[in-house]
């Protein structure tokens, strides 16, 4: 299996599906090792190993911390930048605990359009920023600083927009 892709690495999906069919195609031409390329899934791939019968080891150790280039390693996903950490949590209980007020707020029959659709907006934005520092970079930590500072300050904008209209309905 080889993986192809990474963060922010493709704006185009046709280019990337046709290169990485070209590189197939290439590989099935040239290859001396009796080997069969294709282009697959994750699951796909799952299965076929599955009907081999393979036995796998399995890994019970620590996987940190984690080392790609020799003397250069990652660690520290559990402890860096814990402020950050905290905000994520705070946030996320803050989404949790409006979200069950606003959906109670939508459906009273006195709660006006304008009102609905700043509840949905508000709720909306904070939804997506949870989303977002919940990335594999933001929460762990790994994340360049000023990164880092983009991830706090939108959730803070986020939280606090949809604070202002929580607390009205409290």
């Amino acid at each position: 299996m080889i993986p192809f892709g990474d963060d922010f690495t493709f704006q185009n999906a046709r280019q990337s599906f046709e290169h990485v069919e070209t590189i197939v195609e290439l590989c099935n031409k040239y290859n001396t090792l009796n080997l069969k390329f294709i282009m697959s899934t994750p699951q796909t791939f799952v299965d076929a190993l599955k009907k081999e019968k393979v036995m796998w080891p399995v890994k019970k150790d620590d996987f940190y911390p984690y080392s790609v280039v020799r003397n250069n390693y990652w660690s520290g996903f559990f402890t860096s930048r814990p402020a950050f950490k905290k905000q994520v949590k705070v946030g996320s209980a803050l989404l949790h605990a409006q979200s069950r007020v606003f959906a109670r707020q939508v459906i009273h029959q006195k709660t006006t359009p304008e009102e609905v659709g700043s509840i949905i907006q508000a709720n909306g934005q904070l939804l997506d920023q949870m989303g977002v520092v919940q990335h594999h970079d933001a929460v762990t930590g790994t994340a360049k600083q000023y990164v880092s500072n983009d991830y706090s300050y939108n959730l803070y904008k986020a939280e606090e927009n949809s604070k202002s209209i929580y607390q009205k309905y409290l």
